[in-house]
């Protein structure tokens, strides 16, 4: 592929852990042990991170950072749009993984007509909101900010009014509102978590095979999403 443009995100306010913002520097060094060419051969446009508030006090503590947040998605999710519509493939290099719903986001605001898909490979689902956050850490969060949705039937915390401001205005980047996301956006999970414990293998098998039967239907009735 020839039309790819990095964006470097080394942002870390997302984890609950710092160094998340050293790893796209570490892939870059490693990059170089192999003679690889990658990082010369592409564009790269860096964006500004929030790191500076690591050294603040947290205001909220069901959602840390979370202004911070909103900015670096509002950042993320311009760049990934703009590198679309302007024919270039988005290889997103972050720190921590709340960088990951801007990323869809930016996806959502390029293509708003497109059914979007994502592999989500990780131990977790990410899909905490500031109501049943254990931690606080935004980091969880992506995926639940990416289909809008605030899982109040799970509901531990009571949040203040400028957080959940703030968590709204993060739900609605990428023009999804609350309301209709719903209706568009389907989370198709093995029933071992739906029931909150580990799935089975068979499980997993059986939840993939769903999703390659979906993809297939949706691919012929709408198209695939594809960059130039």
């Amino acid at each position: 592929m020839k039309n790819i443009k990095i964006i470097e995100v080394k942002s870390e306010i997302g984890a609950g852990t710092r160094g998340a913002s050293l790893g796209v520097d570490a892939i870059k060094i490693a990059a170089l042990d192999f003679m690889s060419n990658f990082f010369v051969h592409f564009p790269t446009e860096e964006i500004e991170t929030e790191n500076k508030l690591l050294f603040e006090p947290i205001e909220s503590p069901f959602a840390k950072r979370i202004k911070g947040t909103y900015t670096m998605y509002e950042r993320v999710s311009k760049s990934v749009c703009d590198t679309i519509k302007a024919n270039w493939f988005p290889v997103v290099l972050s720190g921590d993984h709340s960088t990951a719903g801007a990323t869809i986001a930016g996806l959502k605001m390029a293509r708003p007509k497109a059914k979007l898909g994502v592999i989500w490979i990780d131990a977790h689902a990410d899909l905490h909101t500031p109501y049943t956050t254990p931690s606080g850490n935004m980091h969880g969060m992506p995926i639940a900010a990416s289909i809008a949705e605030d899982n109040l039937d799970h509901k531990v915390h009571e949040v203040d009014e400028n957080t959940v401001k703030v968590w709204n205005q993060l739900k609605n980047i990428g023009k999804i509102d609350a309301q209709s996301a719903a209706g568009r956006y389907r989370l198709h999970l093995p029933a071992g978590l739906r029931e909150g414990r580990r799935p089975s293998h068979q499980e997993i098998r059986h939840e993939g095979d769903h999703h390659r039967r979906s993809a297939a239907q949706g691919a012929g009735e709408r198209g695939p999403l594809r960059f130039p």
